[in-house]
């Protein structure tokens, strides 16, 4: 009877779901973009220019990773043991607050953040703790379809990093290049100008990257500060990646190619950000997932043999 009861509520928490944010979601600009949250967000994904020169390519993939890591839990979620946990009523409560105050305030992105609380606070307290700490993960994921185009304030500093490690580099291999801004030019100036930032560098890459590296973390099962260190190195990795995409052209150019730099830095610097990226962050994995301490002590052993004594 419990088991029924709270599929009913969780069925009538659906469709309360689909009455707030498609309905009722939206209070930004609603003659363009009508009253639907989800619509907005949509529109907002498509938006190349606020996204770095990119559109939002994480928004499009999570919900279905997501989705996959829900799926492989389905044994542990069905295995769990489910009981009213009372006091996540409170959360509930919090989400729905925070959705009004966002409709208020014209602030559908606190609207959606709300949503992405409700949608796990609810199963919390139909079904208790146990179910709420094995959808955390994913669910907290859906924070990359929030449109978060405020944060490419972030990649302006990454984009010049990347252009002087790359100017330095290629400087001190005897190379004359100058940089300006987050431009890299050559010298004299008129063979190449290749901008260092873009779409193979802005917010919708390094969105798409670090939630790359947050699902690799949890389906490669790597301790939590592994994950940690997998996240938060999608920024470095990005920024050594444009350096290497920078490098790679620039070198092309100097051996007498320059057009077909100019196209491979137009048409293919997205490809290249990415695969070095990746490469980076899978070797960054390996190295964390060596056993140093049995290699010491593997050392000391041998170092403490008698073999090893006799032979010196």
């Amino acid at each position: 009877m419990a088991r029924a009861l709270n599929g009913l509520l969780l069925a009538l928490t659906g469709v309360l779901v689909f009455v707030m944010y498609h309905i009722y979601g939206n209070t930004t600009e609603v003659n363009v973009y009508g009253r639907s949250a989800f619509s907005w967000m949509l529109h907002l994904w498509k938006g190349a220019r606020i996204f770095g020169g990119t559109g939002n390519w994480a928004g499009w993939l999570i919900p279905f990773a997501a989705l996959f890591l829900l799926w492989r839990r389905r044994a542990e979620l069905r295995a769990a043991v489910k009981t009213t946990c009372w006091p996540a009523l409170a959360l509930v409560a919090l989400a729905l607050l925070l959705h009004w105050m966002g409709a208020r305030a014209q602030q559908t992105r606190l609207s959606l953040l709300a949503l992405i609380l409700f949608l796990w606070s609810a199963p919390f307290f139909l079904y208790g703790p146990r179910v709420a700490r094995l959808t955390l993960f994913p669910l907290a994921l859906l924070v990359y379809c929030v449109p978060l185009n405020f944060l490419d304030v972030l990649t302006f500093p990454m984009q010049q990093a990347s252009v002087a490690m790359a100017a330095f580099f290629l400087q001190s291999v005897g190379l004359e290049v100058a940089r300006r801004g987050s431009v890299l030019l050559s010298v004299p100036p008129g063979a190449y100008a290749f901008e260092g930032g873009g779409a193979a560098a802005g917010l919708g890459t390094l969105l798409l990257l670090s939630a790359m590296a947050a699902v690799a973390g949890s389906l490669l099962q790597a301790k939590p500060w592994q994950r940690l260190l997998l996240f938060v190195g999608s920024g470095p990795a990005l920024v050594l990646a444009n350096q290497f995409r920078l490098v790679t052209v620039a070198l092309i150019a100097e051996i007498g190619a320059p057009e077909f730099a100019a196209k491979l830095h137009g048409g293919y610097s997205v490809f290249m950000v990415y695969v070095f990226a990746v490469a980076l962050l899978a070797a960054a994995y390996r190295v964390m997932k060596i056993d140093y301490a049995g290699l010491y002590r593997s050392c000391r052993e041998d170092l403490s043999s008698p073999t090893s004594s006799s032979s010196l």
